[in-house]
């Protein structure tokens, strides 16, 4: 066989082959591409959740503390919105998991110091609570924080 006759129909098939692989090529990473954009889009809103729920939080212990000082209670909300910041923090951001964990600490001492003050409710015991209020808050401006970094990352 003559090479000129081989070598348009080996060219052709090269360029077959070369435009089926770029095809394939220009799709995987089309998909691909599309993929992550989703992925930073639902760990975007995740986040997002989770820092709606730090605001629930600390207007949960608002409520707590107006609750309190009228005889009330109040913040019954607290616990499953630190149950739903926990899971969000834990699955889609867990470098945040020791800013969670202040959080924690801060309710737990906010809740000691409301039980302390509706028993014995004086002055000390008053500012005690005021004190543990002011702690979850800046727990959650911690996080806050962090969550808006983590947001501008993504």
């Amino acid at each position: 066989m003559n090479l000129d006759k081989l070598m348009p129909l080996l060219a052709a098939v090269a360029g077959g082959l070369l435009t089926i692989t770029g095809g394939v090529v220009s799709t995987s990473y089309v998909r691909s591409m599309t993929t992550r954009a989703e992925d930073r889009q639902f760990i975007r809103a995740k986040i997002e959740d989770a820092y709606r729920l730090t605001i629930e939080i600390r207007e949960g212990v608002g409520e707590a503390m107006i609750g309190t000082a009228v005889g009330k209670g109040g913040g019954s909300g607290i616990s499953s919105s630190l149950n739903r910041l926990e899971i969000a923090v834990r699955l889609f951001h867990p470098a945040l998991s020791g800013r969670f964990k202040e959080i924690r600490e801060a309710i737990r001492v906010f809740y000691n110091a409301q039980r302390d003050f509706v028993l014995d409710s004086n002055e000390t015991k008053r500012k005690e609570l005021f004190d543990a209020s002011e702690s979850v808050d800046k727990a959650c401006d911690l996080l806050h924080s962090d969550l808006v970094v983590a947001i501008g990352r993504i």
